[in-house]
C-alpha cells in the first residue's frame, strides 16, 4: 500500500492525518509548526523537512493549510511541492481558499503531469475527528480522478461528492460557510435570548433540536458552553475553527457575491460580526463558536465620551446593526460645557431648553444631553445615573470605591475622585418607580494605577459585592498591555477600572490593528474569475 504525503497538522489536518493512519495507511507528514510533528513521529509517521521533500517519495499529496497564500507557497515555494513532484501524481488541497487560486495552483500541477483537485471539507473538527467529513470536489468530469480521490478521502469522511471542474469544490464550501455563519449567529442569539429570559440552556437546546429551528449549530456544535461536552465551547473555545478563519471565509463569500452580484444581506452582516472577533486579540484565535460569548459579554456597540486625560469615561451603547437595545430608566445624560456645541443645537426645533439655562438634547436611541455654554474647548463635566436608594447607593461608592462627596441630598449626591474631574450625579428614582437597567447604557470607565487594581478587586471580593469580570491583563496590538475589572453597584451599574498606562491608549489609534485579517482578505481574487455570473478559465 502506497505511503501517502500530508502538509498541514493544524486543528483539522491532525484529526485527518490521523484517521488515514488508523486506517493503516503509512504517511509522510510535514508542517511548519515544528512542535506538531513530534507526536505523528512517535505515532509511526515519517516527518519530511519541508513540501518537496513530502513530495519527492510519494505519488498521493494532501494538503491543508489556512489561506491561499499557504497553498501556494507550499506548491511553488524554493521548497514546495513542484520541486519534485513525480509526474502522475495527484495532489488534493482540502484548504478553504479563493477559486482562482484553486484554478491557478491546478495549472501549475497540470504543468508538472499531475493532477489537482480542490477538496475542501465541511463538519469541523468533531467530524474531522470522527471522520465523518463532507468533501467538495472540483475534478472536472475524469471518472478515474474523483474515484481515485474518493478511495483516499473515504478514509477521512462520510461524504465525498462531485461538485464540477476545479474550483467548484471552493464555491460549495464558501456558500457552506457563509450559511454555517449565519446559523451559528442565529443560534448564539437565540440562546442567549433565551436564557437571560430564565430559560435553562439545555432546556432550550433540547427544545430547539426537536423542533424547525434545528440545525448543526445547535444540535451538534452548539456554542453554549456545557450543553454538549466535547467540543471547544465546553473546552474554552480552544481549539476547533478559528474567528479569523472564518472571518476569512466570509469575505471570499462577499467578494464573491459581488462579483456575481448575488445579494447576501446575512452573510454581509455575518462577516462584519466576524470581521468584529477577528481584530480582537480576546476572541480572534478562538473557535467561531465564541460568537455566543461575544454577544452574550461584548453585545454593545458602545461609544466613549470623555478625556482620559481626566481619567474618567462614561460608554454609551449604540444600534448599530449588531442587536436591539432598550434604553432603560437608569440613565440622567451626559452634561457637557462647549460654547461650540451649545451653538450648534440652541436654533434646533427638536431641542429643550431648561431654566437653568442647559439645552436638552437626545439622539436617536434614546441617550439625553444636556449642553450648557461657558467654555471655549468642550468638556463632560458630569455623568448622572438613578438608583432606587441614594443612601445605599452613596456607601457603595464612597466606601468601597473611594469617591469623594461633594455635594448631598435627599433626593441626589454628586461624587468625584479629584478635583476638575467629571463629576458622577446619582439620583434618586421618584418613589414607587420601579429601576429598569434595560440594555442600552454601557458602562462607567475610570483610570486606576495599575499596581492597585488587585486590591481594589479583594476589597471587593471581601464585602462580597458583585464582580463581574475578574482582573485580567489584555494584550492590544500596537498599545499598552489593558488590565481591566469590571464590578457592578447595587443597582447593577457596570464600573470598569482600568489600568492608567492602558487607560490613556483606549482610543489611540492602531494603524495595524485589521494587519492580520486585511491580509487574508488582500489575498481574495475571486472576482478576477468571474463575469456575468459564470467563471473565466
Amino acid at each position: 500500500m502506497s505511503i501517502i504525503g500530508f502538509i498541514g497538522l493544524g486543528n483539522m489536518g491532525a484529526q485527518m492525518a490521523r484517521n488515514l493512519m488508523r486506517s493503516g495507511r503509512k504517511l509522510i507528514v510535514y508542517d511548519i509548526n515544528e512542535t506538531v510533528l513530534a507526536p505523528f513521529k512517535a505515532e509511526g509517521a515519517e516527518v519530511a523537512k519541508c513540501p518537496a521533500d513530502v513530495a519527492a517519495v510519494v505519488n498521493d499529496i494532501i494538503t491543508m493549510l489556512p489561506s491561499s497564500p499557504h497553498v501556494k507557497k507550499a506548491y511553488s515555494g524554493d521548497d514546495g511541492i513542484l520541486k519534485s513532484i513525480r509526474p502522475g501524481s495527484l495532489c488534493i488541497d482540502s484548504s478553504t481558499i479563493d477559486q482562482s487560486a484553486s484554478i491557478e495552483v491546478a495549472r501549475w500541477c497540470k504543468n508538472k503531469q499531475c493532477t489537482y483537485v480542490d477538496a475542501p471539507v465541511s463538519g469541523g473538527v468533531t467530524g474531522a475527528e470522527n471522520a465523518t467529513l463532507t468533501f467538495m470536489v472540483g475534478c472536472g468530469r475524469c471518472q478515474t480522478t474523483f474515484d481515485r480521490a474518493s478511495k483516499i478521502l473515504k478514509l477521512m469522511g462520510r461524504n465525498v461528492v462531485n461538485c464540477g471542474e476545479v474550483g467548484a469544490g471552493q464555491a460549495a464550501k464558501i456558500c457552506n460557510n457563509m450559511l454555517l455563519a449565519v446559523q451559528m449567529i442565529g443560534v448564539s442569539e437565540t440562546m442567549n435570548l433565551g436564557i437571560k429570559m430564565g430559560l435553562d440552556s439545555k432546556v432550550l437546546a433540547n427544545i430547539i433540536n426537536t423542533s424547525s429551528g434545528r440545525c448543526w449549530s445547535s444540535d451538534t456544535y452548539n456554542p453554549v458552553p456545557g450543553v454538549i461536552e466535547g467540543i471547544p465551547p465546553s473546552n474554552g473555545y480552544q481549539g476547533g475553527f478559528g474567528s479569523t478563519l472564518m472571518a476569512k471565509d466570509l469575505s471570499l463569500a462577499q467578494n464573491a457575491s459581488t462579483a456575481v452580484q448575488a445579494p447576501t444581506p446575512l452573510g454581509s452582516l455575518a462577516h462584519q460580526m466576524y470581521r468584529l472577533l477577528a481584530q480582537n486579540p480576546e476572541y480572534a484565535d478562538k473557535d467561531f463558536g465564541i460568537i455566543y460569548q461575544f454577544l452574550t459579554e461584548q453585545n454593545k456597540t458602545m461609544v466613549g465620551y470623555g478625556n482620559e486625560d481626566e481619567n474618567f469615561v462614561i460608554e454609551l451603547t449604540y444600534n448599530y446593526g449588531i442587536g436591539s437595545y432598550r434604553l432603560g430608566n437608569d440613565f440622567t445624560g451626559i452634561f457637557i460645557v462647549s460654547d461650540k456645541i451649545h451653538s450648534l443645537v440652541e436654533n434646533r426645533s427638536d431641542v429643550e431648553k431648561l431654566p437653568c439655562g442647559e439645552i436638552k438634547i437626545t439622539d436617536p436611541d434614546g441617550h439625553c444631553f444636556f449642553i450648557k455654554s461657558g467654555r471655549s474647548d468642550s468638556r463632560i463635566v458630569k455623568v448622572g445615573i438613578k438608583v432606587k436608594d441614594v443612601k445605599r447607593s452613596i456607601g457603595y461608592w464612597k466606601e468601597q470605591l473611594g469617591m469623594k462627596v461633594i455635594e448631598e441630598t435627599k433626593e441626589f449626591v454628586t461624587m468625584c475622585y479629584g478635583e476638575e474631574q467629571c463629576l458622577l450625579e446619582i439620583r434618586q428614582l421618584p418613589e414607587g418607580t420601579t429601576l429598569d437597567r434595560a440594555s442600552a447604557y454601557g458602562r462607567i470607565a475610570f483610570a486606576y494605577p495599575d499596581d492597585k487594581l488587585q486590591a481594589l478587586q479583594k476589597k471587593i471580593e471581601i464585602a462580597k459585592f458583585p464582580i463581574l469580570k475578574e482582573l485580567v491583563t489584555l494584550d492590544t496590538p500596537g498599545k499598552a498591555s489593558v488590565q481591566v475589572v469590571i464590578f457592578a453597584d447595587p443597582d447593577e451599574h457596570e464600573i470598569c477600572f482600568v489600568g492608567d498606562n492602558g487607560f490613556r491608549e483606549l482610543s489611540k489609534i492602531d494603524p495595524n490593528a485589521e494587519e492580520k485579517i486585511c491580509k487574508e482578505i488582500a489575498q481574495d481574487n475571486s472576482a478576477s474569475w468571474f463575469k456575468g455570473g459564470k467563471k473565466m478559465v
